[in-house]
């Protein structure tokens, strides 16, 4: 078994050992304020809490503001495009029933139409193709002097002769690769439907004034024919592929009948 002894320090040693002096360590206790500090913080924090609210206030009011008045403004901007394109329609619906109630049109001779035709390529510079259809759905007159073509199975020569007074058709023109409208309407005589006028409206100029309608960065325009295919939209491409926006959240809103500014957050924000 192992003893370990205690070392024993000669008396001189331990003599020095007393006389060594130990600093006392003082804890750092508490900070205490005065009552002064405490009177001089409570009101530093009264009198800020008004200012806080008020800031809060301001800055909901401020967002709020600024809120409304872009809803303002795009519905502005929106009336303006709508009335726009109404116009636009209008013009060229009341321009092609104009044509289809001349003597020479309602002739159905293709010697008398096809001056009347060209002459609406010359004064409407959006139309580059006006003709006119027989009952049994074939051409009778064009104005570009190519094969006459049967449009019996076109949607809007039946539309026409089950007795609409406008019909109409939203494509995209091979030859051009632009979106065009195909506008058509009764030919009458004695108040009986003899034939079809149809003019083709190149949609090139209307959709620059519907995309870049509102202008910059702040946002964009788009429109859609009946079905929600796309006519104009700054992405050509959904243009040239006709991209069908039946579910996108504004046109589902518009067909419930939704008017106005509609919130939604899109796939990019």
């Amino acid at each position: 078994k192992a003893v370990v002894k205690k070392p024993v320090l000669p008396p001189k040693a331990k003599r020095a050992i007393k006389k060594i002096k130990i600093p006392k360590v003082i804890l750092p206790g508490k900070i205490r304020f005065g009552l002064t500090a405490k009177l001089f913080i409570m009101m530093i924090i009264v009198s800020l809490m008004p200012l806080g609210l008020f800031s809060g206030i301001t800055l909901k009011q401020s967002k709020d503001k600024m809120r409304n008045e872009t809803k303002i403004n795009s519905n502005q901007i929106s009336i303006g495009i709508a009335k726009h394109v109404d116009e636009w329609l209008d013009k060229n619906v009341r321009m092609t029933k104009t044509f289809a109630s001349m003597r020479d049109i309602i002739s159905m001779n293709r010697f008398l139409q096809e001056p009347l035709l060209n002459t609406i390529l010359k004064v409407y510079p959006g139309i580059y193709l006006s003709h006119t259809i027989a009952l049994n759905g074939m051409n009778v007159a064009r104005s570009d002097g190519k094969p006459f073509m049967n449009h019996s199975d076109k949607q809007y020569f039946k539309d026409i002769i089950v007795g609409k007074t406008v019909a109409w058709q939203t494509m995209i023109d091979k030859s051009l690769n632009k979106p065009s409208l195909i506008l058509a309407v009764p030919i009458k005589k004695n108040d009986n439907i003899t034939g079809v006028l149809v003019n083709a409206i190149s949609l090139d100029d209307l959709s620059r004034r519907v995309v870049t309608w509102a202008g910059g960065d702040t946002g964009s325009a788009f429109l859609v024919d009946e079905q929600g295919k796309v006519i104009a939209h700054k992405i050509h491409e959904y243009v040239r592929k006709q991209k069908n926006f039946r579910h996108h959240p504004l046109v589902v809103a518009f067909k419930s009948g939704k008017r106005g500014s509609v919130s939604f957050t899109n796939n990019e924000g």
